[in-house]
């Protein structure tokens, strides 16, 4: 009888194939990751921008009702008249460099982690509305500059000169801002101020104060 030979097959992969099956594997990975990214930064726009126009159109409802009486301290936070408790989270849960932002016990918070807050601001015989937001890093920041007009309301000509004030709060400092919503620095200027005073990262908080409506 003829015995039989068996072959000696290879098996695995060499180190060349190895590195390309670990390249390819990185590319998926870093794809996935990349779009997850610009999905949960889409969604952070997306809230913000939804949160911002609707306490716009609650603000406007409950403003009239709200007993703004100043206190000594200028300033009255309305947020808790604004939203539902179950939307709010109290100040002092928040990491500490994100408390120092607020000037009430408790902000709004989204799903994604977009944290607001309404004050009014009630020195100078000239009652304001300023909302304070964030965190952003510049991307959001310049994000913010470009569709603010859609986002803030007008002054609903509370203010003869349509003037509001844009603030910028970060670890090295607050920086602020004058426009009008005639146009006068908005745009490209307002742009630029935001790209010069967000830092990378997201530990910057734009605050906008505008005339009651």
């Amino acid at each position: 009888m003829c015995g039989m030979r068996y072959g000696r097959y290879k098996s695995g992969f060499n180190l060349v194939e190895a590195a390309i099956v670990l390249g390819v594997v990185g590319l998926v990975i870093g794809g996935i990751w990349v779009a997850a990214a610009s999905v949960s930064r889409e969604m952070y726009r997306t809230e913000m921008k939804t949160a911002i126009q609707n306490a716009n159109q609650r603000m406007a409802a409950v403003w009239k009702d709200v007993p703004f009486v100043d206190n000594g301290s200028h300033y009255i936070v309305v947020t808790p008249t604004l939203y539902p408790s179950g939307e709010l989270v109290a100040e002092n849960t928040l990491p500490t460099f994100e408390q120092s932002y607020f000037f009430g016990p408790q902000v709004y918070k989204s799903q994604s982690g977009f944290l607001l807050e309404y004050f009014a601001s009630l020195g100078s015989g000239n009652n304001t509305m300023t909302y304070r937001f964030g965190p952003m890093d510049r991307a959001d920041c310049n994000w913010f500059g470009r569709v603010f007009t859609t986002v803030m309301p007008s002054n609903g000509g509370y203010e003869a000169s349509g003037m509001g004030q844009l603030g910028v709060d970060n670890t090295s400092g607050s920086y602020l801002y004058n426009f009008g919503f005639d146009g006068y620095n908005l745009g490209t200027p307002m742009i630029n101020f935001l790209n010069t005073n967000c830092l990378p990262g997201k530990v910057n908080y734009v605050g906008a104060r505008i005339g009651r409506p």
